[in-house]
């Protein structure tokens, strides 16, 4: 998946893979997403690892529901699928940067991402062909 928070990535990876797995890094943070900058880095290795062990068990469909920002970003999981054999394809999610906005605002406090923030990710998102 890809797209800036409030965007529905989530939302559309459950109605477009019910049986597959998802993973997604702000599960990471918990459920008071705990969420730590100086720890991002950490929660994306450990996300990666779980869709490596995803792959080595055989999921036949795996859901990466990330911002995926830039094609750096989503590197590492192009890299795994290649490793294993899987086809990449991204599935942008595009909704108008007002409707993420109004997304967010509607998020429990703790879930809440300053809107500067989401405004700095629309700006850096990267759009490639949707299989890489």
């Amino acid at each position: 998946m890809q797209g800036i928070p409030g965007s529905g990535k989530s939302t559309a990876a459950k109605m477009l893979y019910p049986p597959a797995k998802i993973f997604s890094t702000d599960e990471f943070w918990g459920e008071d997403y705990d969420y730590d900058p100086a720890r991002a880095g950490f929660a994306h290795r450990w996300n990666q690892e779980r869709v490596r062990w995803a792959m080595l068990q055989g999921y036949r469909t795996i859901v990466v529901d990330n911002t995926n920002l830039t094609r750096d970003a989503m590197r590492p999981y192009e890299k795994l699928a290649t490793l294993f054999g899987y086809r990449l394809s991204v599935y942008r999610i595009d909704t108008p940067l007002e409707v993420c906005l109004e997304r967010n605002r509607q998020r429990p406090p703790h879930r809440m991402i300053p809107e500067e923030v989401i405004r700095e990710m629309h700006a850096k998102l990267e759009a490639f062909n949707e299989s890489v």
